[in-house]
């Protein structure tokens, strides 16, 4: 489970910035949330806010983050630091400053918090801290700091005898977390890794290449994998399900021998018809492909980061997904959704906890989150649970939306 993001100087965020899943003591739809060791989590978090606000820039950071984690880069792994490093750009002294990521998540009964500092060349300093994950106070012991090329650690003997590994050859434009998790000799740092190792590309979940995804999704339904097998069974149920045109997806191996095309199959009649998803309406491919992120999610008990849900999606829809994730009985594993949104269907008080509804503003250039739980009213009292969020939203009462000019 995700507990807390938090990061500094990147994009339009210039200070920290702190975005935290873990529930308040507010009653609402307290049976969505998710509990663990008498610690309760929220499944979903709604982002909203103007155009330019500042949206986009939070997911960005969070995949970022992952980017850099991940460190993929084949041809020149000094290139993973410069294509991630967009310091705030309207203040000059920013541009001297490091960017700034931190994530805290549980793994089983403990609770990690990780981060790092760096610029466009080099990683300044990297932590790696860990604590019995609790409702008590518990003492957060230090597994490794890193500043610089220097590295302390209070870990066994097993596990420091890796890190001291890693940070033997561990170069000054990559991080030791992405050392000690792709070599997999310790299996708790192969799983922190794979936490942060974000598991949906960025490029699937923003949907900027539907084309090149719906290939994608094509060659991964041919795999015989268990787990993709389940995933492509429930994709295609939920497809079916809301298009009643289509009975099914197949996966079928193009002629030339490489690779696969999806088709969707109608009935027409006594007759089975198979066309190009390719040619499907734009909301079709888009739920598709979307699909595949938050399925997977609630499959594996993960999170996922998805900008701009509602883009292609009628309102209902994105109100069933939503509501996927905060039903037990399909939630079955504490999977949780962070997404951003315009259409404000879900902005109420019967679909979302006051802590689980985000704003995002910029003011001088500067972007900043808030949630509807610490939103103060004018005379400094708290929300009502029941109040219509969303049209007090489009009234301007809790800012996050686009300046207009009156008429003259």
């Amino acid at each position: 489970m995700l507990l807390q993001f938090k990061f500094a100087n990147y994009r339009s965020f210039a200070d920290e910035t702190v975005f935290d899943m873990t529930a308040t003591p507010i009653r609402e739809h307290k049976k969505s949330l998710i509990e663990k060791n008498g610690v309760n989590v929220l499944p979903v978090a709604a982002f909203y806010g103007a155009n330019a606000s500042g949206k986009s820039s939070f997911f960005q950071a969070f995949y970022a983050m992952c980017d850099i984690i991940r460190n993929e880069k084949k041809i020149d792994k000094k290139n993973i630091l410069g294509a991630n490093t967009i310091p705030f750009a309207f203040y000059p002294a920013y541009a001297e400053k490091p960017t700034e990521f931190e994530v805290c998540f549980v793994l089983n009964d403990f609770e990690y918090r990780y981060g790092f500092e760096h610029t466009a060349e080099k990683i300044i300093c990297e932590y790696l801290y860990k604590k019995k994950f609790s409702k008590n106070k518990t003492v957060e012991k230090i597994i490794y700091e890193r500043i610089g090329n220097k590295v302390k650690s209070d870990a066994s003997l097993k596990l420091k005898a890796e890190i001291d590994y890693c940070a033997s050859m561990c170069v000054e434009h990559s991080l030791l977390l992405s050392d000690l998790g792709k070599r997999k000799k310790i299996d708790e740092f192969a799983k922190v890794y794979g936490m942060l190792d974000c598991p949906y590309p960025e490029y699937l979940v923003r949907l900027t290449d539907i084309e090149s995804i719906l290939n994608g999704l094509a060659n991964l339904a041919s795999n015989e994998d268990k787990f993709i097998s389940i995933l492509t069974k429930k994709m295609m149920n939920l497809i079916t399900e809301i298009d009643e045109g289509i009975i099914s997806i197949k996966s079928i191996k193009n002629e030339t021998g490489k690779g696969y095309t999806l088709k969707s199959v109608h009935k027409i009649g006594e007759d089975e018809i198979e066309v190009p998803i390719s040619i499907e309406s734009d909301g079709t491919k888009q739920l598709f492909a979307l699909s595949f992120c938050f399925l997977g999610a609630i499959l594996t008990g993960s999170y996922c980061f998805i900008d701009e849900l509602d883009l292609r999606l009628h309102p209902l829809l994105l109100r069933k997904i939503v509501h996927m994730f905060k039903n037990k009985k399909i939630n079955k594993n504490g999977a949780q959704l962070i997404f951003s949104a315009h259409n404000i269907i879900n902005l109420d008080y019967s679909d979302l906890r006051r802590d689980e509804i985000w704003f995002v503003e910029k003011n001088n250039h500067k972007s900043s989150i808030f949630s509807l739980y610490d939103y103060e009213d004018d005379d400094g009292g708290d929300i009502r649970a029941d109040l219509d969020f969303g049209k007090h939203y489009l009234l301007g009462r809790f800012g996050a939306i686009p300046f207009q000019k009156k008429d003259e």
